[in-house]
């Protein structure tokens, strides 16, 4: 059972004001706690590698004890440096842990009011005043913050990458009655700068992607399913089957009626 809870150790709110305050995460020993640390006021510093980076308002830090990473109040500032933070263990949330800071590194943006800083401001509150009905629920929340926080960085990618969230809707929405235009103006981009992006970073038009997705999954249908053409044109994004059935034969050089029927010989024949 302990393999899929996660353990809450300690979390709190805390003010400071002086270069006493620094820690360098070789040192902590014991057990390598994951920490996130969300800045509510002035900033911090943070070290990794020999570059020093500033964790300002807004931003969180996601470290772990025994790393080779040092983080603390900057000298020269005068503001103080407010933060909230919590430390865990287990398996599910160290598994998403470390795919958030291999992915997005380890300073993210959490804005005051986005959903994840609502879920570490309600953990830090619970234990605060010993209100979680039980360690599972902690352990729910840890997760629960955990895939709200990459969520949230995978969303500010695509926001700042309209061609990576084209690649995304192509492979993921293509059941859909897309409109490339329409998708540009949702993208807040014109047509074809997104076409002209999309084919310098994966070699083909977004148009074709399309095409080959759509296609590719109506062959998987036809040959493992017993729906109907009609029935496959529609769960691939074809409103009429005949405009389907063209474009299918045009692709793979036969129809998808006569893959159907040389499918369905198949399996008599080895029935036989």
């Amino acid at each position: 059972m302990n393999s899929f809870l996660n353990r809450l150790f300690v979390c709190g709110r805390e003010s400071r004001q002086n270069a006493s305050y620094y820690f360098d995460n070789r040192y902590k020993g014991g057990s390598s706690r994951c920490v996130i640390q969300r800045t509510l006021g002035g900033r911090c510093f943070f070290e990794q590698d020999g570059e020093r980076r500033f964790v300002e308002s807004n931003q969180a830090v996601l470290f772990r004890h025994s790393e080779d990473t040092r983080y603390g109040f900057f000298k020269d500032d005068k503001q103080a440096y407010q933060l909230e933070f919590i430390e865990f263990l287990g398996d599910p949330a160290e598994a998403a842990f470390e795919t958030i800071r291999d992915t997005y590194g380890h300073i993210l943006k959490m804005p005051d009011n986005c959903e994840s800083a609502i879920i570490m401001q309600s953990i830090v509150d619970k234990q605060n005043k010993s209100k979680f009905r039980d360690h599972l629920e902690a352990s729910q929340l840890i997760y629960d913050l955990l895939i709200c926080i990459l969520r949230e960085q995978k969303e500010a990618e695509y926001n700042e990458d309209p061609v990576l969230e084209l690649h995304e809707i192509i492979q993921f929405r293509f059941h859909e009655d897309i409109c490339m235009k329409s998708i540009a103006n949702e993208l807040g981009h014109s047509r074809e700068h997104l076409t002209r992006g999309f084919k310098r970073r994966y070699g083909i038009p977004p148009g074709e992607m399309l095409r080959q997705r759509r296609m590719r999954h109506a062959q998987e249908l036809i040959s493992g399913s017993k729906l109907s053409i009609q029935q496959t044109s529609h769960r691939c994004g074809y409103a009429d089957s005949n405009v389907f059935s063209r474009a299918f034969k045009k692709y793979f050089g036969h129809s998808p009626t006569e893959l159907h029927k040389r499918d369905r010989s198949t399996i008599r024949d080895a029935k036989l």
